[in-house]
């Protein structure tokens, strides 16, 4: 049967490592090649004994008819095809032994390369830690800005002298950070963009950025972003086959391209700052919106693949160069239940990121002290930790306490605000040695910024 490469739309061509595997294969007449299943941690070992590809990445259907019918004629079609003659599952450790170290990262296409006795997966991760020097203090946490539709402020010129219209977010947001008398060094801004992952809403999201930035004294490179389920055109998506290709995810990246000069593949970044003050600050950002399909559209999903290798990496950077930092993750959905009861609606399931214990425990266990995120329109705060099977017979203690702080939205408005808070909010959180200062401040258009909360949080060594 032919497999198809699902190539992802933002994924550069691999023409040359195609053309490589076809020149093995004419060669040997077959070639082993192994498949991952990456949700469910599955390993295969496979034959194939031909390879179809155009120069210059032309997608094409299949071959013929011996291709599962799901995707034998659908459109855009594969960049390449590979003919499997053979089969099998295969353990973990029979992949290690085989192939060596389990790929990482964004890519769906791995080029397999012996180096100094060693098998290397290639292209290689993008992570980065170099230090950028941060201005200020204080780092400003904004989410679930909402332009378009369901954004409460003014995003146009306007002139009909409606007052509350005319209220821009950043006056609002830069009335906050006066009130807080923090200089600002670090701006995060946890998902939702936009309303409807619509291409123009992004450029009003880049100019209220080039804005807030400016009037902060920041660069690009102190903020902070991930993405948000309404930054993906994740309806439209599922009336196809949104991982066949990952379109739905393009007007996302394009943002970041166009703005932040952002090319590399991965969503998932790590950026260390050192502070004003003299203390390192580590961000480890996550994609949580990826979609699977059409039976977890609502939930929030991260996947362990796609950042336990980061982050090791990132504890190694920072042993090595011998910097103590504070580790702060940053996502879109929550990792807990944020209201005090969550009411199943119907056709409208509880909101959750589906492998959100996984990662509470692997933050954990890498010294992560915080967790950023937003998605339900409410300011939440907890401090705790969980206990971890380390095998099937050991379970550990909790190895250190994490806070969780979850913004509320800072640009909605109208029915997008939840009854009990109907307000918009900021975070403007201060970390030292000893404690991070956690504020919130909450406003909205006909409302100036007020103190919601201001608590000193002791930090737990262990």
């Amino acid at each position: 049967m032919w497999w198809g490469w699902w190539k992802k739309d933002h994924e550069p061509r691999r023409d040359s490592a195609l053309a490589s595997l076809k020149g093995l294969v004419a060669r040997n007449g077959k070639l082993s090649v192994a498949f991952i299943n990456r949700k469910d941690e599955e390993y295969y070992l496979a034959e194939i004994d031909d390879v179809r590809f155009k120069t210059g990445g032309e997608r094409t259907q299949a071959p013929d008819d011996r291709c599962p019918s799901v995707y034998r004629n659908r459109e855009p079609g594969c960049p390449a095809w590979l003919r499997v003659r053979k089969i099998a599952p295969i353990s973990s450790e029979e992949y290690g032994r085989l192939f060596g170290d389990f790929p990482t990262g964004d890519p769906t296409l791995y080029e397999l390369r012996r180096e100094n006795g060693h098998r290397i997966a290639y292209p290689l991760p993008t992570w980065d830690m170099r230090t950028v020097a941060a201005p200020g203090d204080a780092i400003l946490h904004l989410s679930d800005l909402h332009f378009g539709s369901l954004h409460a402020y003014q995003q146009v010129p306007d002139t009909s002298g409606d007052t509350v219209r005319q209220t821009r977010l950043v006056d609002r947001i830069m009335d906050a950070v006066q009130l807080s008398s923090e200089s600002i060094g670090v701006v995060v801004v946890s998902g939702d963009f936009v309303s409807k992952g619509w291409t123009d809403d992004y450029f009003v999201a880049e100019d209220f950025l080039r804005d807030l930035l400016e009037r902060l004294g920041l660069g690009k490179q102190h903020l902070v972003v991930v993405p948000g389920n309404h930054d993906f055109k994740t309806l439209e998506a599922l009336n196809a086959m949104p991982t066949m290709d990952y379109s739905h995810e393009r007007a996302f990246r394009n943002f970041l391209k166009a703005y932040l000069d952002w090319n590399g593949p991965e969503l998932e970044r790590l950026q260390l700052f050192e502070m004003r003050s003299g203390e390192h600050v580590v961000f480890g950002s996550l994609n949580s919106a990826r979609l699977r399909g059409r039976e977890s559209k609502e939930y929030g999903y991260v996947g362990r693949h796609r950042y336990a290798e980061m982050f090791d990496f990132m504890n190694q950077s920072l042993a090595k160069s011998g910097i103590q930092a504070r580790r702060i993750a940053v996502l879109h959905h929550h990792v807990l239940p944020v209201q005090e009861q969550e009411v199943p609606r119907d056709g409208v399931p509880i909101s959750l990121t589906v492998d959100a214990a996984e990662l509470f425990g692997e933050l954990q266990e890498r010294g992560f002290d915080a967790i950023l995120h937003g998605h339900q329109h409410r300011p939440f705060y907890f401090r705790g930790g969980r206990s971890c099977f380390h095998t099937p017979t050991e379970v550990a203690l909790p190895s250190r306490t994490v806070f969780v702080i979850g913004n509320g939205t800072s640009g909605a408005g109208g029915n997008a605000l939840v009854p009990d808070f109907p307000f918009n909010s900021i975070g403007i959180h201060v970390v030292n040695s000893e404690f991070m200062r956690v504020r919130w401040y909450y406003f909205g258009p006909t409302v100036d910024p007020a103190v919601l909360s201001d608590w000193n949080v002791s930090w737990e060594e262990r």
